[in-house]
């Protein structure tokens, strides 16, 4: 299987802050609107880049399905997507992958999808669980 690309908004990622938005131009590819970077390029972008964060609330403030998943986080976790990704992946995800790939004949997305959470719920830096 290829590894999974990642499209982000221009504008999207500008309300990230400049750093974010040259972090991610440094790693992909500005295609008019859109910066395309690969899946494991954009996680580590998004852990070491300095982000002005797209959803400001403290996590005690975001929904109530995002703030149980947030109590299960680990160090070294940097969002939901992480988290989700672990819990899943214990029971079962390397087996749905290999599934959705023989039924469908394509990659399930799951790292796209842990990317854009991770980017949409990051964890504040300075809380473990809240």
């Amino acid at each position: 299987m290829r590894s999974a690309t990642v499209r982000i908004n221009l504008t999207a990622a500008q309300r990230r802050g400049e750093d974010y938005v040259r972090a991610l131009l440094a790693s992909g590819t500005l295609t008019g609107t859109v910066i395309e970077i690969s899946a494991d390029e954009f996680h580590r972008v998004t852990a070491t880049a300095k982000l002005d964060s797209p959803n400001p609330k403290a996590i005690s403030e975001w929904f109530l399905p995002l703030r149980l998943l947030a109590r299960q986080r680990k160090p070294g976790e940097i969002g939901i997507g992480d988290t989700a990704a672990r819990l899943i992946g214990a029971v079962g995800g390397e087996q749905f992958k290999l599934w959705y790939h023989i039924v469908f004949k394509r990659d399930c997305k799951c790292p796209d999808r842990q990317a854009w959470l991770n980017a949409h719920w990051p964890y504040p830096n300075n809380t473990t669980n809240t």
